[in-house]
């Protein structure tokens, strides 16, 4: 049996991240964060209550190396806001809010076989954040948009006709922050390989705009007070980081390149832990 995390402790998510005091680590700049985009499958996309959330199916695990000890596997993607443009990120950089902030939830692939499994277990999820800044609207975002009146109401879904490019958002800058945490939501399970961009991606104005008009409820229950009624924010404030260190690869005098999409080189890929049969 899976040995279950804590629920609340000094690990909570999300935090605060104060760059002055992030801790440069070689052995992230010595062993690159893989994110492989092949074969991934949206499948449906839904009202949670709390925010839309895109399931994510793919063949093989698809995120390796940096700050991970193994192979993990995307299952769900969604997304932070605010009720204004600027308040939307539950990251904080140097104090600073996002207008949002993307979430793609893996599982531990080498030791679990479910998300569900692995939810509230050991070394069970990595989150891969991006901040959104407020600009032109973005392609994928708006696939969401378009979803919405179809998913207006708490607990419904929609089967996506066409596969949503959930990747795309992905920096192709391998720069980046990571440290031990937490769930953001409840039941606030502290067993999350935050993976941290620090290169945020584009939402307009109108896409948020959208994202505000999702509604907590079910269609036929209505709430206490018309406020109860929409996910006008969704982010829970920064929480105390404690003795926990944030880390970011430490740069390399001529490195400039990006991160790799696809699959890594046989000399990168010699440097990851390799999948367990």
């Amino acid at each position: 049996m899976a040995k279950s995390t804590k629920r609340i402790g000094n690990k909570q998510s999300p935090v605060n991240i104060v760059t002055k005091d992030v801790t440069p680590d070689p052995y992230l700049r010595d062993n690159p964060l893989q994110w492989d985009d092949t074969g991934l499958l949206s499948t449906s996309i839904s009202n949670t209550g709390n925010t839309w959330e895109v399931s994510v199916k793919v063949a093989e695990p698809n995120l390796r190396g940096g700050p991970l000890q193994h192979h993990y596997q995307v299952d769900r993607f969604h997304a932070h806001w605010g009720k204004t443009n600027n308040t939307g990120s539950e990251h904080r950089v140097d104090g600073k809010q996002y207008a949002g902030e993307l979430h793609w939830v893996h599982f531990n692939a080498d030791k679990y076989k479910s998300f569900v499994e692995a939810a509230s277990s050991e070394e069970g999820l990595a989150v891969v954040a991006v901040f959104l800044e407020e600009g032109a609207a973005n392609p994928l975002l708006q696939s969401v948009v378009d979803c919405i009146p179809h998913i207006k109401h708490k607990g419904m879904k929609r089967v996506l006709q066409q596969p949503l490019d959930v990747s795309s958002p992905i920096p192709t800058s391998c720069s980046y922050w990571t440290y031990e945490g937490s769930l953001t939501t409840t039941p606030w399970y502290e067993n999350v390989t935050w993976i941290v961009y620090k290169q945020p991606t584009k939402v307009s104005p109108e896409q948020l705009a959208a994202f505000r008009t999702l509604m907590s409820y079910e269609e036929k229950v209505y709430p206490q007070k018309s406020s109860d009624g929409p996910i006008e924010c969704n982010v829970r404030a920064p929480q105390p980081l404690v003795r926990r260190i944030v880390r970011e690869p430490l740069k390399k005098r001529d490195d400039s390149g990006p991160r790799s999409k696809g699959r890594p080189s046989s000399t990168e890929y010699s440097q990851l832990p390799q999948k367990k049969n």
